[in-house]
């Protein structure tokens, strides 16, 4: 598996939407809601640390289409893809010959 440096992603929505979808989700009344949405990091320094920011105001199908174009974006360059399969078993490859190289060496003979 091609090792590749992690991306962070953060889905931002506003604080009415945010507090809106919380309620409705896990039937919390206002208060606590907005007891749970305080206890976690601000949207401010979520959005400093990721390296991608989504835009969650809207449906859930522009979510996804969001989702899909940030994915097209993150996939790595085929041809990396390919050098990092083809590498370990180009190094096998020549592990082998030299195994078989090894174990075909003709015994030696020793002449008088």
């Amino acid at each position: 598996m091609p090792m590749r440096p992690t991306a962070r992603c953060f889905a931002n929505s506003s604080s009415e939407r945010q507090l809106q979808r919380l309620c409705a989700r896990d039937g919390l009344d206002e208060q606590a809601a907005r007891q749970r949405i305080d206890a976690q990091l601000s949207m401010a320094v979520k959005c400093a640390r990721a390296d991608y920011i989504i835009d969650n105001d809207g449906t859930l199908e522009e979510l996804h289409a969001k989702i899909d174009r940030l994915m097209l974006r993150l996939r790595p360059w085929p041809v990396w893809t390919w050098l990092c399969w083809l590498a370990p078993v180009g190094v096998l490859a020549a592990g082998l010959q030299l195994v078989w190289r090894w174990l075909a060496q003709p015994a030696k003979t020793k002449i008088e």
